[in-house]
């Protein structure tokens, strides 16, 4: 239970940093 919440936290995250990441590369270029 508590393991199934933090996987879906830590895709979560990363799928929002990778946004982040390509929001920001877009800016600069």
């Amino acid at each position: 239970m508590l393991g199934s919440f933090v996987t879906f936290v830590l895709q979560l995250m990363e799928k929002e940093y990778r946004h982040y990441r390509a929001g920001s590369r877009q800016s600069s270029q």
